[in-house]
């Protein structure tokens, strides 16, 4: 594969598997469990990282969107769309993990409650983006208007955020943001770690891909 022909993308390639593998075994045999949820209480290890990844994804889709919209640079449009590609993937295994743990958390699997909802908006918005420029008869101006659709979507990401604070809990099943609690934290932050190197080695290979296409 000619990716993996530079060395950098090799090591990082291989140290990205390990990590995912030693995260793996430690969400498996060390993370621990608790009364209410049991083993669901370890899906919280890929549900919490995916979303701050998805997130972060987003954050930089937009950043470069802003410059695509002002320096026209190509590259800039092809990591804005490569970011939105992985942070869509991460936010659609966010709202698979987090019916299976509600499920077991909260004897609930999916609720209309303002995160659910507005996470499933932005994952809408996002495929939005992809159809215009997909299916745009002038691939520039349908790239400008996905720039500006990612901009318009990053604007949801604080309600997301905050979406717990804004209505009372009994409206919700996410806990409010201070008494989330991160379980075993060496084990979430590591886990947060593995999920940020996938997304940047999956988002440099995506990179990749336009760049040689476009050759």
């Amino acid at each position: 594969m000619a990716f993996l022909q530079n060395k950098k993308n090799f090591f990082l390639t291989v140290f990205t598997i390990l990590i995912a593998i030693i995260n793996l075994l430690l969400i498996i045999y060390v993370a621990p469990l608790n009364d209410l949820e049991g083993w669901g209480r370890k899906i919280f290890y890929y549900h919490v990282p995916l979303a701050w990844n998805a997130s972060l994804a987003f954050v930089v889709c937009t950043y470069y969107s802003l410059v695509f919209l002002k320096t026209k640079n190509k590259n800039s449009d092809i990591k804005a769309m490569s970011w939105a590609e992985s942070g869509t993937i991460y936010a659609l295994l966010v709202v698979v993990t987090g019916p299976i743990w509600a499920k077991l958390a909260w004897g609930v699997s999916w609720r209309w409650e303002p995160r659910l909802t507005t996470t499933t908006v932005v994952i809408l918005i996002y495929i939005a983006y992809f159809m215009i420029r997909e299916f745009s008869l002038n691939k520039e101006k349908g790239a400008k208007l996905a720039a500006v659709i990612s901009i318009l979507a990053f604007t949801t990401l604080p309600l997301i955020y905050y979406s717990v604070d804004f209505w009372s809990p009994e409206m919700q099943l996410h806990p409010q943001r201070n008494n989330l609690g991160y379980g075993t934290k060496s084990i979430f932050y590591f886990s947060l770690f593995s999920f940020t190197l996938l997304l940047l080695n999956a988002v440099k290979y995506r990179v990749f891909l336009e760049k040689k296409g476009a050759k």
